[in-house]
């Protein structure tokens, strides 16, 4: 009826330094004028297998993760990003409150409902919402529901 859509979410790093725009400009060169074989990296958090946290209320899968020595593209392409990753919390759990000095982080809802609590402000969260948290920001996501939160987790490196 027409009435589709698709439904994505763009994400993008910091800007790359000229010695690794470059690396990807070359990359992409080789692969000739039909740049049949561009470096892309896609990828479904179906096919990762999942890493727990904390006592079993929290699946983490990465998806992505940033470049490095020998990891295949496909599993560390990021430049800029340190990681981008899916995560479902158990029905009325909540993780550990924690912070990360060195990394900002956005939380991006795809299913469920939440609150994210930073100190003694608690945020509601629910499919669709995007949270930003400044690079060493002390918080935990709860689970107050009788269905799993799930969200992606994006984080980018502080400027330094």
């Amino acid at each position: 009826d027409g009435d589709d859509w698709i439904e994505h979410l763009l994400i993008a790093g910091a800007s790359l330094s000229e010695k690794q725009v470059n690396v990807n400009a070359a990359a992409i060169a080789a692969n000739g004028p039909a740049r049949a074989k561009l470096p892309i990296a896609c990828r479904s958090w179906l096919e990762v297998s999942p890493v727990k946290s904390l006592p079993g209320a929290l699946f983490v899968w990465r998806v992505f993760v940033r470049k490095e020595q020998g990891a295949r593209f496909v599993d560390a392409p990021l430049d800029t990003l340190q990681e981008i990753s899916m995560q479902r919390l158990h029905p009325r759990q909540s993780t550990e409150e924690w912070s990360d000095p060195s990394n900002e982080r956005v939380y991006y809802v795809t299913g469920g409902s939440g609150e994210l609590s930073v100190g003694f402000a608690r945020e509601p969260m629910r499919e669709g919402d995007a949270i930003h948290l400044p690079a060493g920001t002390e918080h935990c996501v709860s689970n107050p529901h009788d269905d799993w939160l799930e969200y992606l987790t994006v984080v980018g490196s502080s400027p330094k």
